[in-house]
């Protein structure tokens, strides 16, 4: 079983329109609304491929009310953490005309003791599989409670992985000790001290080499149409790339390639292997608004496109 743990989920709404002109009234072409956030796109994203999956989550209000429902038509078991807070209210509008997305995505509110000590609870309830935290990180949650929920779920024997950012993904890092850290590139840049202006022209090898260096048996990291890349607790490194054109529906394809990731890792397949299943979620979902609803289909064609090589370190090195 893969467990999905979200501390932020939302309703994703995504309105298609034939041009975005600000200040002026739209009639969308398609509404998609979604239980979102990136905890619940891995978990949709998951069940597409036929994976059993756990999604936890704080859930509250009418919102949260709204997700609850849609979860129980769906093949996801969720954990629904009942919370005071309201659950958040996400857009994107996609511009056909200009290939373009314009977001617009709520704060996550304070959740409060309370709600952690039930997801405390969520999490130590989980023994066995995989159980996979993604997305940010709110306040209200103490950073060493939870590395500490996700070292015990560890020690266990569950293989945690994280896709955070910011203070959380050091924290996690650090004293969490997962199996896998899947980031982007400024993620990993922020996370190993260096500058925007920098971060740019360092080798994609030279970060996953240094943020393994932290700890984590896998990393991954992507880097948008550049691919991805990955390295392993032996040191082997291995570069996905697409061939496919952008499309212009990206939201949901790093969660999307996250589940392919995981999926292929709890089959125990080889990283090789895992890569390119990954790489091909995260192209399919990029077909079609909504996101992680991606077909077989699209999963067909996307294969077709996905190459994965080995690759070789730089010499670069933090430190210089």
């Amino acid at each position: 079983m893969i467990h999905c743990l979200g501390l932020s989920p939302a309703l994703d709404v995504t309105y298609t329109v034939p041009a975005l002109a600000p200040g002026g009234i739209h009639r969308p072409g398609m509404v998609i609304k979604l239980a979102g956030g990136k905890s619940l796109n891995v978990a949709r994203a998951l069940a597409s491929l036929g994976q059993p999956v756990h999604a936890i989550a704080p859930l509250g209000g009418s919102i949260g009310s709204m997700i609850i429902e849609q979860l129980a038509a769906s093949p996801i078991r969720l954990t629904a953490v009942n919370t005071d807070t309201q659950t958040r209210f996400c857009v994107t509008v996609a511009d056909t005309t200009a290939a373009s997305l314009t977001e617009f995505y709520e704060h996550d509110d304070d959740l409060g003791a309370g709600t952690w000590m039930e997801l405390d609870a969520a999490i130590k309830a989980v023994d066995d599989g995989w159980l996979v935290l993604s997305g940010s990180v709110p306040r209200g949650i103490p950073l060493p409670d939870l590395a500490g929920a996700l070292r015990g779920a560890a020690d266990r024997g569950v293989r945690v992985a994280v896709d955070v950012h910011g203070e959380a993904l050091a924290v996690l890092v650090a004293l969490a000790r997962p199996h896998l850290v899947k980031i982007n590139r400024s993620e990993a840049a922020e996370l190993l001290g260096l500058e925007a202006s920098r971060a740019a022209d360092v080798p994609l090898a030279g970060l996953v080499t240094s943020v393994h260096q932290l700890g984590a048996e896998i990393v991954v990291i992507t880097d948008g149409v550049h691919g991805s890349l990955a390295r392993d607790q032996d040191g082997s490194l291995w570069r996905a790339r697409s061939a496919a054109p952008p499309d212009i529906y990206s939201v949901g394809s790093g969660d999307s390639f996250l589940a392919g990731l995981v999926e292929a890792l709890a089959a125990d397949r080889p990283l090789r292997d895992a890569m390119y299943a990954a790489a091909a979620c995260a192209a399919a979902n990029a077909e079609a608004p909504g996101a992680a609803t991606f077909t077989l289909g699209a999963l067909t064609r996307a294969r077709a496109a996905v190459t994965v090589e080995p690759d070789m370190l730089s010499g670069w090195d933090l430190r210089t």
